[in-house]
């Protein structure tokens, strides 16, 4: 296929998904395996049910969110150093590691009380387990999403 593209890609019965050297708009979606990407640019969203997603970002489209998730499995993610984009970085079961410069958004990373939802007194508290925060002053959404597995978001050096 053409470099200067967009592309969709699903698998539904296992097997690993490829992308290497397309720059477009990429819609990745494996339900029963792993999502590769190298040396990609444009804008991405890869979603795997079961399986791992390894992406090497080599230029992120302005202006435009990307996204990273999976149900069980690690999401390692290499962008360029001087990307700007406000993360949102979750696991539920696994650690988070980056070595962006994160500046964390502590308005958004505490928990919240609904003055709507009280009962006798006690009220609803809502805490989004999401870590958010920006890199190089911030822009366009950067989400990295995992249940079972642990997050990297490397700086491509």
């Amino acid at each position: 296929m053409p470099a200067e593209t967009s592309v969709k890609v699903r698998c539904t019965n296992g097997g690993d998904i490829v992308v290497e050297g397309v720059h477009g708009e990429m819609d990745v979606n494996n339900l029963n395996g792993r999502i590769f990407l190298n040396g990609v640019s444009g804008s991405v969203i890869a979603h795997s049910l079961n399986g791992e997603i390894k992406a090497t970002v080599d230029r992120v489209d302005q202006g435009k969110p990307i996204s990273f998730s999976t149900l069980n499995g690690d999401v390692d993610v290499t962008l360029p150093g001087d990307l700007r984009a406000t993360f949102k970085m979750k696991t539920d079961n696994g650690e988070i590691y980056s070595d962006f410069d994160i500046k964390l958004d502590l308005s958004r990373n505490k928990p919240t009380i609904d003055p709507n939802e009280s009962r006798n007194g006690r009220f609803h508290t809502k805490a989004d387990r999401a870590l958010y925060g920006s890199i190089n002053g911030g822009g366009p959404e950067a989400t990295f999403t995992t249940f079972n597995g642990r997050l990297s978001v490397r700086k491509k050096k």
